[in-house]
This record gives C-alpha cells, structure tokens and sequence, in this order.
C-alpha cells in the first residue's frame, strides 16, 4: 500500500529525479578543469540522456555507503549489497544491464577490469569521496575508452583543489559499522603548486552472516598549474577484506524468516588491494583549443579463501595484475562547435592461480594478455542558434590471449582479435528558452569476457541499436524531462541466472532481444522544500528464449542437456518499473530533513518467466538529517535512518535448474537486504 502511495505522490509531483546538473558548460568557466572533466562527458545540447551529480551532493548520503549504493535514486537504477549494510561488494544495473555492460571511467581512464569487464566498487571503498563529480549516461551514451558501454557508463573526474583547507569525519551505527574520513589541501599557491590528501577507513560486521567487511582507502594529488598548461599526478589505492556471501541464501530460509543465513563457511573471505597511478599533461594553446595526455598504471593483487570441510583443507585462488593504459585526446570549442579527436591504448596482464593453503601446491595456473587501441572523434556542430547536431565515431581493436588450465580443469588456450566501428549520430533543438527537443541512434559493440569464453571459445560478440528521443523543459524553480528508448540487441550476451564457482553470472548469446521504455523525471526547487523525483517504465524481451537444463543420473554422473523451448519471455533481473522519489525539507536553522523512497518492481531471476522463479516488488524508504553549524570552522552532524518501515527484501537472486534422476532439481541464492537500520556521523571541515 505504500508502494502505491508513493507512485500517486509521484505522479502528482510531476513524476521526478531530474538531472542535479542542467548546465554542463559550468565546468567550461575553467580550460584546465575542462580538459579533465570533457573525457565521454555529454554537455548540456548533446542528445544523450544523462544525470551530473556533484561532490556536495555524494557528500550527503549515507557516510557507509559504496558508490552503487549511492547512486540507487538516480533514474532507471537498481542497487544491491551482498553483506546487506551498503560495505562491501555493491552492485548497480541501469535500466536492467549490469556491471559487466556498464562502462566506468576516472579521469578518462578505465576502471573496469579489462576480463571480467566488471568493476569491483569494495576494491576502491569510499570512492565518492574522491570524485569531484560523475556523471550517469543511460543507453549507448558518448564514446568512452575500454571495454564499450553497453547500455550505461559512469564517468567520473576528480577536481583540481580551489582552496586550502581540509577536514575530518567519524560515523558509527547499526551491524557494527564504523567509518571515518580526513582530507587536507593546499589549494592552488601563488607560484600554481598544489597538493591534496584524502583517506577513509570502514569495517561493518555486515547483516548476512560472515558478511563483514574491513577496507580503506588513500588518494593523493600533486601537481602545478599555469595560465595555459597543467601537470597532475593522481594516486588512488584501495585495500579491502570482506567476508564471502556471494551465494546468497536458499528461499526456504528467507521463507522461514531465517534473513542472516550464509552457506559460506566463517572465516571464508576475499582480500584484495589495487593502486591507481595517473599522470595527465594537458596544454591550452588558446581558448578555443587545447590538448592532453594521461598515462596510467593499475596494479591489482589478491585472492579469496574458501574452507572445505569434506576435504579438511582449504582453498586459494589468487590473481595478480596490471594495466598500463595511455590517452590522447586534441579538443576544439567554439561558439558554434564543440570537437574532439583522441587514442586510447591499453596493455591488460594477468595471472590466476589456485593453491591449497596448507601447502599441497598449486591446481592450476593461467596468463592471460589483453591488448586494446581506440581512435575516436566527436563533434557537435550549431548551423543556427536553436539547432545543434551531433556525431561520434569510434573504431577499437582488441587481442586477448590466455593460456593454460583454469580453476575448472579445462585447458584455456585462446587467441581471438576483434575489431569494432561504433558511430553516434543526433540532433538537438531549442523550441524557445525553456523547451529542448533531442535524438540519436547509436550501434554499439563488445566482445565477451573472460567467464564466457570459458563456457564457450565459440561465443560471439554482443551488437546493439540504441534509438531514443526526448526532451528537456527547465522553467525556473521547475525541471522535467522524458527520454524514450529502444535499445535492440543482436547476439546479446545475457545471463542464464546461474553463477560460477566464483560469483560471477554465466552468459549466453541470445539471437534476438530488446530493452524498450520511456523514462520521466522532474524537480520542484523551492525556498524551503525540494521535490525530485523519477520514473521508468520498460518492456525488457528475448524474441526466442531457449534454455539448456543439464540432465543427472540419480547418482549424479553428467547424462547431457536438454532443450526447452519458451518463446517471447522477460529478461532475467530486470523489472518493468523502476521509481524514486525524494522530499528535502529545508529548515528554519539550515539543516536539512530528506524522506526519499525506492520501488522497484518484481523480475524474474532467471529468463523463463516462471512465476515461481521471481522476486517480489520492494519499496524501501530512508530518512537523512543534516545540520552544518558554522563555528571557528563548519560542524557537520548528520543521522540516516535506511529501511525506514523494516520492510524485508531481497534485491537479487541467480537459480541452477537441473533433472536429477529425470526428476526438476532446483538450488538458488537470494540476498536479504538490511532491516532498518541507523547511521550517525560527526565531521569538521576548516
């Protein structure tokens, strides 16, 4: 019922979430900041839907939460946690595609891991502090370096620090979470130097049993900037240890009311640190053009420990990597035309071991090499005043190699080059000052990751046609927008709902499916109260759905597969409506009374629309108060208040079908979110 409640609220309110950014040409008031933050940003005429967020708005949320978590109100977005409480291994699908599809870049550079195509957001824990903005691209987007964006991308930049000062924060609260934050800056000297530090440290004892977590974080800044040119070197280091529950638990127990259980045993854990080193060089020959480069190094080793109790030892599987990535973009701007030309260029390697931890050596071992080189250009270009178009090339050239057994036994010799052209075309037009009008097709294509070739050396590449149009209205106090989309893929790469020996979804290539949906959003800003909300509606297809169920004997010995048939079905983990919707109560001694509300509807865990294989509709509320207190500096004290009304859910889910002795035999993992629960937080920034 408040479900319901809320969508007539919603409707009323003019049905919300806006873009927090209207005008992205604020950052064009600086060249030098520009030069960063123009890497796949779309300004406010190109014809792409897209949300900025700002540090101060990152700032606000929950001082636990991971980047994911933080960003579950944006339009068209579904986030999870395993461990429950926002620390530790998050999750985010934008309009029902996954991380896997989801490009994420920093300062231009890649974050995804170049064979898993994933990012691991526990790997970089409290990101969004670091982050000077980001912005959330919803369908094929603007050309972004690395493994393509197929269906959404996150870019985020850091910002060159404007003022010296600094500051410090510490927060504690339910499931025995802890968090605390401290940054200091020198802002910009006299003679251009400047220099930023910032750390955090979290632990929780997590919700889901063996659900904790233990990770911190380092950035550090260091650069000179002059009338026209910028040196910046960025070191961003991450190190996490978190319990494993990416198996969920099985539905008869969240069914009994048992939420915590974990079949994991206690003490099974992953540990991993990553260092990110970037050095940007960037150039302003005059006003109207300017280049720069960066060069990145991302080191990343670790492993996960797994008990077991039948074998009386336990196992490590352990990976060590590096990228070293290179960008190079040339930029023009003009009143009338905004260009870009660049090259991306990357070097993946890679080392997956597994040994037992009592000494018996190793049980396999594997190298893989990932080469990449992008070209791209882009530009927009007004003949008129009122009318903007757009166009965005982009040719990538990818080689991966692996060899040797991997953690199946199996012996993964592979040696495959792909070859892509993704092009963008749209137009934009202002109809008066308050209304703009926008569309665009996108062809986007990607090669698979590392766990599909391991399922099949065979499997293809993914394709997509994105075709969408909409508009934005800015009237003052009041912002709304509708985007339409029609994301049609061939060969798309979906998950099956079963996951490997290591969390990771199994994919197959489906001939035929589509992601159709209109998406609304709207904002009322006023003096003493803000209403932002957002709404999506989408029909996610498979046009011929056909799954392979693998058939046992009754002792268990491997018989083979068999087919069934399903037809037109709804793909799996994405729900047909998705809505948020916010009511910031600002009061008389400047603090600040947020009620926000999540609902998301019911989907599927895997891709034969079976009703008994489905997870119900949610609705969660969070209540956030702020206060700032300005004395011999600015106080913060803030409350959070998540899963207002308790309500007991779970956000995910993955199924493994099979017939045992010619009899259905089913296992699944589901994953309960947190009750309600509590968050206090003190800060002092000078």
């Amino acid at each position: 019922m408040r479900g319901f409640l809320f969508l007539a609220i919603a409707l009323n309110a003019g049905i919300g979430g806006p873009d927090k950014v209207w005008d992205d040409n604020l950052f064009e008031d600086n060249l030098l900041d520009s030069v960063v933050v123009s890497a796949g940003r779309a300004y406010n005429s190109t014809p792409v839907a897209h949300t900025t967020v700002l540090a101060g708005e990152l700032a606000k949320t929950a001082p636990a939460s991971s980047l994911p978590m933080a960003l579950k109100l944006q339009p068209s977005v579904v986030a999870a946690n395993e461990g429950g409480t926002g620390v530790g291994n998050s999750s985010i699908k934008v309009r029902g595609v996954p991380g896997n599809q989801t490009i994420v870049t920093l300062n231009g550079i890649t974050l995804n891991d170049a064979e898993t195509q994933e990012v691991f957001w526990v790997n970089i824990p409290a990101l969004s502090r670091y982050v000077g903005s980001l912005q959330l691209q919803r369908g094929l987007g603007t050309t972004a370096s690395g493994p393509g964006a197929f269906g959404a991308s996150i870019n985020m930049v850091t910002d060159l620090p404007a003022a010296a000062g600094g500051g410090m924060e510490a927060a504690g609260g339910s499931f025995g979470t802890f968090a605390g934050y401290a940054h200091a800056t020198t802002g910009a000297t006299p003679v251009g130097l400047f220099a930023e530090a910032a750390g955090s440290w979290q632990r929780t004892d997590g919700y889901i049993r063996n659900g904790f977590a233990n990770v911190w974080s380092a950035y550090g800044s260091f650069g000179w900037q002059g009338e026209r040119n910028l040196a910046r070197l960025t070191f961003l280091h991450g190190s996490q240890r978190s319990g494993i529950c990416w198996g969920g638990e099985p539905l008869e127990r969240f069914d009994a009311r048992d939420y915590t259980y974990n079949p994991a045993s206690d003490g099974d854990a992953d540990d991993y640190r990553q260092t990110h080193l970037q050095l940007l060089l960037s150039h302003n020959f005059n006003k109207e053009t300017m280049i720069q480069a960066t060069v990145n190094m991302t080191r990343g080793n670790g492993f996960y420990e797994q008990l077991q109790p039948d074998f009386g030892n336990s196992t490590r599987d352990a990976e060590s990597n590096v990228l070293w990535a290179a960008r190079a973009e040339l930029r023009r701007t003009s009143e009338f035309f905004k260009g870009s030309a660049g090259v991306y260029l990357s070097w993946f390697r890679s080392r997956h071991w597994g040994e037992y931890s009592n000494g018996g050596g190793h049980y396999y071992d594997n190298d893989a090499d990932k080469r990449e080189v992008d070209v791209w250009m882009r530009a927009e270009w007004m003949p008129l005043p009122v009318l903007n178009f757009y166009a965005d090339l982009q040719y990538r050239s990818i080689r991966h190699e692996m060899r040797g057994p991997d953690e199946y036994g199996q012996t993964l010799d592979f040696d495959r080059t792909w070859d892509f052209f993704n092009p963008r075309i749209g137009a934009s037009l202002t109809v008066g000052p308050l209304l703009s009008l926008y569309s665009s097709i996108a062809y986007g294509s990607k090669e698979p990751n590392r766990a599909d070739i391991q399922a099949s050396q065979e499997v293809k590449p993914e394709k997509m046609l994105d075709i969408e149009f909409g508009n934005r209205l800015n009237v003052g106090v009041w912002k709304s927008s509708v985007n339409v989309y029609f994301m049609e893929y061939f060969d798309m790469l979906l998950e099956t709902g079963r996951l490997n020996a290591v969390g990771y979804a199994i994919r197959e290539n489906v001939p035929r499916a589509w992601r159709r949906g209109v998406e609304l959003a709207s904002a009322l800003d006023l003096a003493w109260f803000k209403v932002e909300g957002n709404m999506s509606v989408s029909f996610n297809k498979i046009r011929d759905y056909s799954a392979y169920v693998d058939c046992f004997d009754a002792d268990w010995n491997f018989l083979g597969q068999t087919r069934e048939t399903y037809g037109k079905t709804d793909m799996l983990l994405s729900p047909s409506f998705v809505g948020a919707l916010s009511w910031t109560q600002r009061l008389w001694t400047g603090a600040e009374l947020k009620l926000t509300g999540k609902l998301v509807g019911s989907q599927y865990w895997d891709n034969t629309g079976s009703s008994q294989r489905r997870i119900p509709a949610y609705f969660v509320q969070d209540l956030g108060f702020r206060q700032e207190i300005d004395w011999h500096g600015k106080w913060i004290l803030s409350a959070d208040i998540g899963n207002l009304f308790n309500n007991r859910y779970y956000a995910y889910a993955w199924v493994y079908r099979a017939y045992v002795d010619g009899m259905p035999y089913q296992s699944e993992g589901v994953f309960p979110q947190a009750p309600i629960n509590v968050m206090f937080r003190l800060g002092y920034e000078f």
